[in-house]
């Protein structure tokens, strides 16, 4: 506490243990001290103060940058949300799309199924009646080759005496056998023995392309109108066993032929 002293007192205005204070005022040494402790302390204070003061501006500073920069990456995102938002309503717009033309698809491809469905039992009824057409022509021809080999059996029989002399399919072969190898003999001055240094698979071979091709050529002329010929022949022989006609066969089968060569209609 600070006391003030009053010039009038003592000597020259003078006092022991009184000092003058900053603004002229007479006060104890004591107080004058702790006067300045007080002030240092104060100082100290406002120092310290100050200081927290700075640094918490720096902090309030520091904060509200990084609020700023918050936002902004706030704002950015929602900018970009913004933009996926739109790019998937555009991915629905088109998913939308899709599935429109993938149901147009689907309804053409039941449509060509439908179709399909509908030529395949189409074919497959076209079919029943192709094969059951073969069936009755294949029965057809069956019963007219009976009937052929039955008539001619039944002439046969009834000519025994100028019936041609009959062989068996194995006494041809055997002939044609015994023909051919006297023909390789005539040729080649030997019958075929084995190790005889030719390619008997190569020489079968080739044997076999020939009847390949001997076959396809009785084929096509089975084919082609010229075998109608035959066919009329056929035609002929049957008419004439069945009318009894047939009463020399000597050159039968040579005179039947040029007949129905001759014979139109036959």
């Amino acid at each position: 506490m600070i006391h003030r002293y009053n010039p009038g007192h003592g000597k020259g205005g003078e006092h022991m243990g009184m000092e003058e204070d900053p603004e002229g005022h007479w006060c104890a040494h004591e107080d004058v001290v702790a006067l300045e402790k007080q002030a240092a302390d104060f100082r100290a204070s406002s120092q310290a103060h100050h200081e927290r003061a700075l640094r918490e501006t720096d902090r309030c500073t520091a904060l509200e940058r990084e609020l700023k920069d918050e936002r902004a990456a706030r704002e950015v995102t929602k900018e970009s949300l913004m933009q996926s938002r739109a790019e998937v309503g555009g991915l629905k717009a088109r998913v939308a799309e899709l599935e429109r033309l993938l149901e147009q698809e689907r309804a053409e491809v039941e449509m060509k199924q439908a179709a399909l469905d509908g030529s395949t039992r189409i074919w497959r009824d076209q079919k029943a009646a192709l094969d059951q057409a073969r069936g009755l022509l294949e029965q057809v021809e069956d019963e007219q080759r009976t009937e052929w080999y039955e008539a001619r059996h039944r002439w046969l029989r009834a000519h025994p005496a100028t019936a041609p002399e009959r062989q068996s399919i194995q006494a041809m072969v055997r002939a044609d056998l015994v023909e051919r190898e006297r023909l390789g003999i005539e040729r080649y001055g030997t019958a075929l023995y084995p190790h005889n240094g030719r390619r008997a698979l190569q020489d079968a071979y080739e044997e076999a392309l020939d009847l390949a091709q001997y076959l396809k050529q009785a084929l096509v002329e089975q084919s082609t109108p010229g075998a109608a010929g035959a066919e009329r022949v056929n035609a002929f022989i049957l008419r004439e066993v069945k009318d009894g006609a047939l009463d020399n066969p000597g050159g039968v089968f040579a005179m039947l032929v040029e007949r129905a060569e001759k014979e139109p209609g036959t």
